[in-house]
């Protein structure tokens, strides 16, 4: 039995009702978005995102049906704090908080409650009719970050209502071979990826990648590199789209080619930077930590249900560990050496 408190019940019903208000009260535009097997309506204010980065255009729409159009199984909202449609006022113990500003589920029973410090926003879902809200006081406020890759706690949360996990890892589809790659931020995921890119791989995602049984999608089409990958991969240079803003990954435009979504996945390949580039044996353990410590957070909401997908995902599919090398022609050349 779940015991909830009758306090965040009733802000998580004001919050959502508030969110459905901003629709009426604030100039908006949507996109219906894929999430795997399903389609996502996600709203957002009409504003000026940071650096000129439009949550919606790094998004990947949903794939029309048989009948010509996307049915969305759920609903995203992102609003701001204007007249008629005002945050509800929320008192409960600062203690029932995880480190990263999730709310223990014991606390919340039908509804996903999240106060994100990092972008200032807070976020609830209810798990029965899969709407899902997230406000911030300015949209135009939001972190560069978020902007680039927007809304993946509510993606995570969307996704585990369909046992599908929203991980932090790439993937690619190359040498008829779907690979999903992990490793620790910094690892090299993102550099790897654009060094096979150039190779003729098809990049699904270089950063958040969603599981659903055999099959790795991502609802994101933006890649990302940092400044210093460019002296690596200085022919991707003129696709980046925000050189003024140095402390950032730089976006880059038309790089993500998997435009029609779903891969039947092959491997794991858990990834590290070294001098020379090389396939070895990896341990089960190896690869769960490297996979989980990323997912199994506030940013992507992770839950014991995530430890148990990674586990069966390890199980179901061989896992090797790849040295990523500072040449490009070494790296590509390694990778494609097994065949």
């Amino acid at each position: 039995m779940t015991l909830t408190d009758p306090r965040v019940d009733a802000f998580a019903r004001q919050f959502l009702s508030a969110a459905q208000l901003s629709v009426q009260c604030d100039s908006v535009e949507s996109e219906t978005v894929q999430l795997g097997s399903r389609a996502v309506r996600v709203t957002i204010p009409q504003a000026k995102y940071p650096h000129g980065l439009n949550p919606l255009t790094g998004l990947r729409k949903a794939s029309p049906n048989s009948a010509g159009h996307s049915t969305p199984d759920s609903e995203i909202i992102f609003f701001q704090n204007i007249e008629g449609a005002r945050l509800p006022t929320a008192l409960w113990p600062s203690n029932w908080h995880f480190p990263l500003g999730q709310i223990a589920q014991s606390k919340t029973g039908r509804y996903r409650v999240s106060l994100d410090r990092h972008t200032g926003t807070v976020s609830v879902m209810d798990l029965v009719s899969r709407q899902c809200g997230i406000w911030a006081y300015e949209a135009q406020r939001m972190p560069y970050w978020w902007c680039a890759t927007p809304f993946r706690l509510q993606f995570s949360w969307i996704a585990d209502t369909f046992d599908a996990e929203l991980v932090h890892a790439a993937a690619v589809n190359h040498l008829e071979r779907t690979s999903l790659i992990s490793g620790l931020s910094g690892a090299g995921k993102s550099t790897l990826t654009h060094f096979l890119y150039l190779e003729g791989a098809e990049i699904i995602s270089d950063d958040f990648v969603l599981l659903e049984g055999d099959f790795v999608s991502s609802p994101y089409t933006r890649t990302k590199l940092h400044r210093k990958s460019f002296e690596l991969i200085p022919e991707l240079t003129e696709k980046a789209a925000n050189w003024k803003f140095p402390q950032e990954k730089m976006i880059l435009n038309d790089v993500s080619s998997a435009r029609h979504g779903v891969f039947r996945l092959d491997e794991i390949v858990d990834v590290q930077q070294g001098n020379t580039a090389r396939f070895a044996v990896a341990s089960h353990s190896e690869v769960f930590k490297d996979l989980a410590i990323g997912t199994v957070s506030g940013v992507l909401g992770g839950n014991r249900r995530t430890l148990t997908r990674i586990s069966r995902l390890i199980r179901n599919h061989s896992g090797t560990s790849f040295t990523s090398a500072p040449s490009r022609v070494n790296t590509t050349k390694a990778w494609a050496s097994r065949g």
